[in-house]
C-alpha cells in the first residue's frame, strides 16, 4: 500500500478513505500523500492509518487543528486502540503537534 521513500517518510499509492464523526465528513487521502506514520512505537501496528489520517488533515491549511486531533483520537479507538492509549496520543499532539501543522 505504501513504497517507502526513505527512512522516514512513505507515500500512499492509493487512497485511505476514512468516515469521520468528528470530523462530520468523510476524510479522503489522496494517493501520492506522503506521512511518516506514527511515531509512538505501541501504535506502529495498528494506529499507522489513524495516523495518516491525522497527517493529511494536518497538511490542510483550512483546517483545524482540535478537530484533527479528535479525528486521530477516533481513529485510533476505531481499530481497537484502548481509549486511554487514544487519550494520551490525543494529549500529546494537542501539547506538540501545533508545530507540525501547516502554516
Amino acid at each position: 500500500m505504501l513504497p517507502e521513500m526513505d527512512n522516514q517518510n512513505w507515500q500512499l499509492i492509493s487512497p485511505l478513505v476514512y468516515e469521520s464523526a468528528a470530523a462530520g465528513k468523510t476524510v479522503t487521502v489522496p494517493a501520492g500523500f506522503i506521512t511518516d506514520f506514527v511515531s509512538f512505537a505501541p501504535l506502529k501496528n495498528i494506529g499507522q492509518r489513524a495516523a495518516v489520517v491525522h497527517d493529511f488533515l494536518y497538511s490542510l491549511p483550512e483546517f483545524d487543528r482540535g478537530i484533527a486531533d479528535e479525528v486521530l483520537k477516533e481513529a485510533l479507538e476505531s481499530v481497537g486502540v484502548s481509549a486511554i492509549l487514544a487519550i494520551d496520543m490525543f494529549v500529546a499532539v494537542r501539547a506538540f503537534g501545533g508545530s507540525h501543522k501547516a502554516k
